[in-house]
């Protein structure tokens, strides 16, 4: 799924797989996710106010800028 650039708030994603989540540059406000398979999660120069990863599986990380 690829959210590069989006503005998010007030979203909850809950449940299932991801194999890639892009949230790169994106304006992340009361956004949370939970139990989620996440295989690759960018978060590359995003601008996070307030996010919760909870009972979450993530294979790779990625976080430069954010």
């Amino acid at each position: 799924m690829s959210a590069r650039g989006a503005r998010l708030r007030r979203v909850r994603f809950t449940g299932g797989r991801l194999g890639t989540l892009d949230l790169g540059t994106a304006d992340i406000d009361e956004v949370e996710l939970r139990g989620i398979r996440i295989d690759y999660l960018t978060l590359g120069g995003a601008r996070i106010e307030d996010l919760l990863i909870a009972d979450c599986v993530i294979g790779s990380l990625d976080l430069p800028q954010a």
